[in-house]
């Protein structure tokens, strides 16, 4: 089974689900609907502006912070979880099982993030492309 990634922000969190391709759309974004004579309409509202942009600074490119034009300095770090799980077709593999539906533990992640806010990190990168089709 191959997965698709399903993206939704939740303030300044990123929060990533893997789900079975082919799966329907369970998205949340808002959206108005206004009707027509004909058909209804569907308007979705304008995406929302980065928090993080680019700017240069004597010549240099540099990441700032929209709403304060403080600088930003990205401190992060790579977010796995990987097992070893058994495929039937390939034998046991080890996969990254970080957002997989079956192995997903919201309070180790939350424990982990916590624990690199508190180390000063303020990025986190995860992989959907490499979820688990377990």
């Amino acid at each position: 089974m191959r997965l698709r990634p399903v993206f939704a922000a939740a303030g300044a969190l990123l929060i990533v689900a893997c789900t079975p391709a082919g799966s329907p759309d369970t998205s949340t974004a808002e959206s108005s609907t206004t009707s027509t004579s004909a058909a209804a309409t569907t308007t979705r509202p304008p995406p929302i502006a980065n928090r993080i942009g680019i700017r240069t600074v004597a010549g240099l490119a540099e990441f700032y912070d929209t709403v304060t034009g403080e600088r930003f300095v990205p401190r992060g770090t790579n977010y796995n979880m990987i097992q070893l799980v058994d495929d039937p077709a390939l034998g046991t593999l080890p996969l990254d099982v970080t957002l997989s539906n079956e192995h997903y533990d919201v309070a180790r992640t939350a424990a982990e993030l916590s624990m690199m806010e508190n180390l000063g990190y303020n990025i986190v990168r995860i992989m959907p492309e490499t979820c688990a089709a377990t």
